[in-house]
């Protein structure tokens, strides 16, 4: 009763951008940790007190979210559920959530890699450079080739590479930007 709502609503607020800025999804205890962390510095009379409002805040933080987690859409028999009259089968803790902001911005990301632009690097420009040292005097593998060529010819508006540590990503993307500089500029 102490806490006020502006207080609660600007702690859910709180708890949704750390999420946000932390995890491209999270489940309830993620949830609970992030409310659990913004509430944190209040004063409360009891350990009691805390958790409720720690709930509340989650409760409000999980109305807001996007559920990902899919429902079972199957009948499920009286015996196979919980009091509260869900599945048995479905596990509130295995649940994942996300903000609308995040699945906003994956939805851009996508739209980005589907989106097929006339901007390359000319095959000239692939044969005249791909085998020449980078600014930093390194020397591409085949397969750190074979990469940079599909990249800078793709012409879409993203393209992802992705490897191991030591794979070679920065050496790789050196020679894109060189070779992206030669025919676009800086």
């Amino acid at each position: 009763d102490d806490v006020p709502p502006a207080h609660v609503t600007a702690a859910v607020t709180a708890a949704l951008e750390d999420l946000a800025t932390s995890h491209t999804t999270w489940s309830r205890a993620n949830a609970r940790a992030a409310a659990l962390r913004v509430v944190a510095p209040w004063p409360f009379r009891s350990p009691a007190d805390r958790d409720e409002v720690v709930t509340d805040v989650v409760a409000r933080m999980l109305d807001a979210a996007l559920p990902l987690t899919p429902r079972n859409v199957m009948h499920t028999p009286r015996k196979f559920r919980l009091p509260d009259g869900t599945s048995s089968f479905h596990s509130a803790l295995q649940e994942l959530f996300t903000t609308r902001e995040v699945f906003d911005a994956e939805t851009r990301l996508l739209t980005a890699g589907d989106t097929i632009t006339d901007l390359v690097v000319t095959v000239q420009s692939v044969d005249r450079l791909i085998s020449a040292p980078t600014a930093t005097g390194r020397i591409l593998s085949d397969d750190q080739a074979d990469a940079v060529t599909k990249i800078v010819r793709s012409g879409r508006a993203i393209d992802v590479l992705v490897g191991p540590a030591g794979a070679g990503k920065t050496t790789t993307l050196e020679k894109v930007r060189e070779l992206w500089e030669a025919d676009h500029g800086a």
